[in-house]
C-alpha cells in the first residue's frame, strides 16, 4: 500500500465516524507529509508507513 492509499482510507474512514483527517505536505521535506486524525498526528513517508495511526483507527 502506498502512501496516498493509506491517506484515503484514513480519510474515508475518518468520514464514517465523524473525525477530521488533514494531510498537511508543508509540515514535511520532499515526500514527507504530516497527517491528522483528530488529535493524533503522525509523519508519513511515502510509500513507507507508520504504524502508530493505523493502531489508533
Amino acid at each position: 500500500m502506498t502512501g496516498n492509499e493509506f491517506v484515503r482510507k484514513v480519510k474515508n474512514v475518518g468520514h464514517k465516524k465523524g473525525v477530521i483527517v488533514e494531510r498537511l505536505r508543508k509540515r514535511g521535506k520532499g515526500s514527507h507529509s504530516t497527517l491528522y486524525y483528530g488529535m493524533a498526528k503522525n509523519a508519513l513517508l511515502s510509500p513507507i508507513l507508520r504504524v502508530n495511526l493505523k493502531v489508533a483507527l
